[in-house]
């Protein structure tokens, strides 16, 4: 009598599984959620407003809470898949980090802490009766902008990992490799990968 191995899992298995598990929770339960409520909480009141229907503008409050939710465990998601994407492919990671730190530290980081966060706040419980109802509005269109630019610059950033166009290599004499790398933000954002990871 023989036992027979069918497979074995290896490292690389699980390490693809967990990466496919922390993108699988991230964005379509928590992004997407994320971004829809970001724009339609504004909307609801806006109908709501527009319409003299209290019931929609106090919809729109009871989710807002949560919206603050779910954009917190998003963001721990989101975490997760950064460490994993540093662990599994430290080169690309590496590479996409030091040379699209405008893009991730300076666009997506300020917009997810410094302004999505204090809109959500106000938002949720700064604004209601507080504030006019238009300006309310518009501060919910704001946090709808604020949400929306986050995933939009941390896809260019894995687009980037996936195929790095606008990558531009210069001579320096001074380098211990001999050149440098910079970036042609134009091609950057003309990533033909780019587009699908933003649908």
């Amino acid at each position: 009598m023989s036992i027979e191995v069918v497979g074995m899992v290896s490292a690389t298995d699980i390490a693809v599984g967990l990466i496919a598990w922390a993108f699988a929770v991230h964005l379509p339960p928590l992004v997407y959620t994320v971004l829809g409520l970001g724009w339609i909480l504004p909307t609801l009141e806006l109908i709501g407003y527009k319409r003299n229907k209290q019931v929609y503008v106090d919809l729109a409050h009871n989710m807002a809470n949560y919206l603050i939710t779910v954009y917190a465990i998003g963001g721990l998601f989101g975490t997760i898949i950064t460490v994993f994407l540093a662990g599994l492919l430290p080169i690309f990671t590496n590479i996409a980090g030091a040379l699209l730190w405008p893009v991730w530290g300076g666009v997506a980081i300020v917009f997810g802490v410094a302004i999505a966060l204090p809109f959500i706040g106000f938002y949720y419980r700064g604004g209601f009766g507080k504030i006019s109802p238009m300006k309310h509005v518009i501060v919910g269109y704001g946090m709808a902008v604020s949400l929306t630019v986050i995933p939009a610059m941390f896809r260019l950033v894995f687009a980037f990992i996936n195929y790095p166009a606008g990558v531009e290599v210069f001579k320096d004499e001074t380098s211990l490799v001999g050149f440098t790398l910079g970036i042609n933000w134009s091609q950057v954002f003309l990533n033909p990968t780019y587009a699908p990871h933003c649908s």
